[in-house]
């Protein structure tokens, strides 16, 4: 009986943690589906709206290793509370102003605060749960942020065209804050602190010992391994066409290759994330069975070939939103790689380890998405809308994005020359 009391604690505390990931993917995808918005409204080039949009990155991924230290040594809590109500402040102050560098600054702080919710959930959940079930939790976790970007993409136009993206915004701004909130009250970094007052462990103690593990040569471990950068450039290869896709530019090459009204656009695009939804628990349990490495190069190939046929086969709408789900199901091919950068360091290196894994998954996105971004205005017709923003034409938007199956396929090597980290498999084969 106690066993299911601490096993529903630790679920409610993983919960609360991964809602966070939750709430910025839900807020993180809606400036893709505002594009022309923007660019009228702000008088900017689709160029200047992917460089807005990058903005969020450059900040979430620079910040990953710092996060993770940070979260190595004290833990969760007090991070992702603080860090969830400066990011509401951040989404209401982009969703009110109408200054450029102000638009800028925000994109860069809400980037800073969403540095810390996955690999703050995951860090957590390691201290809550035991180790055999790291890989459902991550899978767990990556898709609490995909279901709030599948959701983000399914109900939001309506509501931004009900009430206009401003006050979308802004009312996500206050729910992200009430979140933070009760994750500051409720959540605890560990088993047996307790909810008033301090661990039973004094918080000096354990900031001490967390110190000196990290200080122990983790960090220089972690950075002269070959198989932590080849796992965080598979993340990364195979990532960056939805960053650069759902995250960006899908909805508008949508629009312009397959002429969808905007709605139907952004709901076939939500169907990556709803693939990826349904893909990370189970590529998760599944590399339990057939190992990380298996998984992530079958993943790889299976991207490359239906990122392909979304972008370049001519595919009626139901056709087309299945080619979707099915991409977001094999890109969850993530998961397996996050799995291995926590297994292939000592417990103290965990953090640092997925946080660099995670900091090369966007890097690699955001590069790339202004390169995009570049291509398209470098090919442009010099066509406009009747609104005053740039029109693309499908042939344009072909050319431009010709590259993106070409990362997958790289992505397949990294996972070949990787290292199998899947204990039990490997006494299995022994």
């Amino acid at each position: 009986m106690k066993n299911e009391h601490n096993a529903i604690i630790a679920w409610a505390m993983w919960i609360l943690a991964a809602s966070f990931f939750f709430g910025h993917y839900f807020i993180r995808v809606i400036p893709p589906l505002v594009v022309e918005e923007l660019m009228s409204d702000l008088s900017i080039t689709i160029t200047t709206v992917t460089a807005l949009i990058s903005c969020f990155l450059i900040t979430y991924t620079g910040l990953q290793a710092p996060a993770g230290i940070m979260l190595d040594r004290y833990g969760s809590r007090a991070i992702l509370s603080s860090m969830m109500l400066l990011g509401a402040l951040s989404t209401y102050i982009f969703a009110s102003t109408d200054i450029m560098w102000l638009s800028y600054v925000s994109r860069l702080m809400f980037g800073l605060c969403a540095s810390f919710s996955f690999v703050g959930a995951i860090k957590l959940a390691t201290n809550w749960f035991p180790p055999s079930k790291l890989a459902l939790l991550i899978g767990l976790t990556q898709t609490m942020g995909m279901l709030g970007a599948a959701i983000s993409n399914q109900v939001m136009p309506d509501v931004i065209d009900l009430i206009g993206w401003r006050y979308t915004m802004q009312y996500l701004a206050i729910a992200l804050g009430v979140l933070g909130i009760l994750l500051g009250l409720f959540v605890r970094n560990k088993p047996g602190q307790c909810f008033r007052g301090r661990d039973k462990k004094t918080d000096k103690d354990s900031k001490t010992e967390k110190a000196k593990e990290v200080h122990d040569g983790a960090v220089m471990v972690v950075l002269k391994c070959k198989y932590t950068w080849l796992t965080a450039f598979f993340c990364g290869l195979i990532f960056a066409p939805t960053v650069i896709l759902p995250e960006s530019l899908g909805v508008e090459y949508l629009r312009n290759v397959y002429a969808l009204p905007k709605l139907s656009a952004s709901r076939a695009m939500g169907y990556i994330f709803l693939g990826w939804a349904v893909g990370g628990p189970l590529t998760g349990l599944l590399s339990n069975k057939l190992g990380r490495r298996a998984v992530m190069m079958y993943a790889s190939l299976c991207c490359a070939a239906l990122l392909s046929i979304i972008l370049f086969v001519e595919l009626k709408l139901a056709a087309l939103s299945f080619a979707c789900f099915s991409y977001g199901l094999a890109n969850s091919g993530l998961v397996p790689a996050y799995t291995m950068a926590g297994e292939l360091h000592p417990e103290k290196g965990t953090g640092l380890s997925i946080s660099l894994s995670n900091m090369v998954t966007v890097l690699i996105g955001m590069a790339l998405m202004p390169v995009a971004g570049l291509l398209l205005d470098f090919l442009w017709t010099g066509e406009f809308l009747n609104t005053g923003a740039r029109h693309y034409t499908a042939t344009v938007f072909k050319q431009a994005f010709m590259f993106l199956p070409i990362l997958p396929i790289l992505a397949f090597f990294c996972a070949y020359f990787s290292m199998e980290t899947n204990k039990e498999l490997l006494l299995k084969k022994k």
